[in-house]
């Protein structure tokens, strides 16, 4: 099984709490069993193979998409999905997403940034490991040397941060909700993709 997710926001800001306008809110909030690409994602690769469905939402306390809509189920191998949001090519993007891994599954990543016409470029790839206990930013398609713990079974909130100019990604995990952006983020990478802007958010099977 791979891990269920909400993605619940995808903003340009320069904290991780903030009253600006987000680029993106996406709180799955459709029945369950829907399509993710008949309600605004578009399949970039083997669409309408085990597509993306909505399962059931989960809670996060203190987190405003927490128990709004359901989440995104990705159990399988097969079709991945992206929505676009207004192309960014300065500044710093932020997406914050709350999951829940199950174990043990399949390791890759499932979660990542690409341009505004996706192609195959993308960035900021979230990765979980077999036993579902462990998530982590890798660099391309190298998963990350270290894992940080996860439990299974019990939501926590991420955040991906990518800093346009320097190609800098950096991720944060949180199992309460954090007053203010940390000092120091828990994993950081500079990106070896060439892009030259910021405009879209995918969720992959694998």
């Amino acid at each position: 099984m791979l891990p269920r997710l909400i993605l619940a926001t995808v903003i340009s800001l320069m904290t991780i709490i903030s009253t600006a306008q987000p680029l993106l809110i996406e709180d799955f909030d459709y029945s369950i069993g829907a399509l993710l690409t008949d309600n605004g994602w578009t399949a970039h690769s083997s669409g309408g193979s085990q597509s993306i469905d909505v399962t059931n939402g989960l809670i996060f306390d203190g987190y405003a998409g927490s128990g709004i809509g359901g989440g995104a189920n990705l159990d399988n191998t097969g079709e991945d999905v992206h929505r676009t949001f207004p192309e960014q090519t300065t500044g710093v993007i932020y997406a914050a997403a709350v999951v829940q891994t199950q174990g043990p599954n399949s390791a890759g990543y499932f979660l990542h940034f690409g341009q505004s016409t996706i192609g195959t470029t993308f960035f900021t790839r979230i990765y979980i490991n077999a036993a579902g206990d462990g998530i982590g930013l890798g660099l391309g398609n190298t998963p990350p040397a270290t894992f940080l713990p996860i439990t299974p079974g019990v939501p926590a909130l991420i955040v991906m941060k990518l800093e346009i100019a320097t190609k800098t990604s950096s991720f944060y995990i949180f199992n309460t909700y954090p007053a203010t952006e940390p000092p120091v983020p828990d994993a950081t990478v500079t990106e070896t993709a060439n892009f030259s802007n910021v405009g879209s958010i995918a969720l992959r099977q694998y």
